[in-house]
């Protein structure tokens, strides 16, 4: 045993003056993705979204897989307060200088001179108005995702009697890295114990937006209109906005209420609402954009 300890020793020692890397040196970078170590369940997921995609693009959505997880672990480890620190930096980087954003807070303009003090503001945000960086209804964002990919609209104000335009090139297939991109970000913006429960999600999503069971299924447009939802304009792929988790929880309600129920029991409208909802559709540009898309103009 002390010869071979010695041989051993004096291999590893040669090794490391040639560069040579050890046995577990080379194991350990097969897992690695660029500056990434990614694991065996990153690759899962890879395989599951991905099964036909080439090198380059499996390895960046392990490595994207393999981030997301790191950040979501680092976020748990965290404290309460840490938690809610972080929340509310996130949501001032996003929103705090950006006043034509508009999946952001109904913010109210600065006013001119010191307001009045008065009692009747608690009563009308008991009456339903939307507090600052409140998150978007499932309706709201259901429109405006059908909108940005050109569908159809009918005669009803809320699209929900939109359909799809079957011409080219609206009706473009997703491509494989739009794909990535948009599976990343949908993927981030779920809770779920196993990755078998976010697909599960991750479908539900789809079909309450464009009435689709497959990401596959989807055209270029609307994963344009997905990232431009939930995807940060120059973030890396699987960043979101901060609001993200919380509306994408409130469309797979929606979804969930439509599927058990035929007819599910709206809200009373508000007129005034409505008729602002009315006014911003008459001012969404014309003009598209096929990439990480720009803010919705709702």
């Amino acid at each position: 045993w002390h010869d071979v300890a010695i041989k051993r020793a004096l291999k590893n020692a040669l090794n490391k003056a040639y560069g040579i890397p050890s046995p577990r040196e080379i194991a350990e970078e097969t897992w690695r993705v660029g500056d990434v170590t990614t694991t065996e369940e990153d690759w899962k997921v890879v395989e599951d979204e991905m099964p036909d995609a080439s090198k380059e693009q499996r390895e960046l959505l392990a490595a994207a897989t393999a981030l997301e997880r790191a950040r979501k672990a680092e976020f748990e480890a965290m404290s309460p307060e840490q938690q809610k620190a972080q929340v509310a930096c996130n949501s001032r980087l996003l929103y705090g200088k950006d006043e034509d954003d508009p999946l952001g807070a109904d913010t109210p303009p600065t006013p001119q001179e010191p307001p009045p003090e008065h009692d009747e503001e608690p009563e009308e945000e008991a009456g339903g108005a939307e507090p600052p960086n409140d998150a978007l209804t499932p309706e709201v964002i259901q429109r405006v995702c059908r909108y940005k990919a050109k569908w159809q609209k009918g005669e009803a104000a809320d699209w929900s009697d939109a359909v799809r335009q079957d011409v080219e090139p609206i009706s473009e297939p997703i491509d494989a890295d739009t794909l990535m991109k948009v599976s990343a970000a949908v993927n981030k913006a779920i809770t779920g114990r196993t990755q078998k429960a976010k697909d599960d999600k991750r479908h539900e999503v789809y079909q309450y937006l464009f009435g689709l069971n497959s990401g596959k299924k989807l055209t270029t447009l609307e994963g344009a209109a997905i990232l431009a939802w939930i995807g940060l304009p120059d973030g890396k792929i699987g960043d979101i906005k901060a609001l993200a988790r919380a509306e994408v929880e409130g469309v797979l309600r929606a979804h969930q209420s439509e599927a058990g129920q035929v007819g599910m029991e709206l809200a009373e409208p508000d007129d005034a609402r409505e008729e602002e909802l009315q006014a911003r559709d008459e001012a969404l540009p014309v003009e598209h954009t096929t990439g990480q898309a720009k803010l919705f103009k709702t």
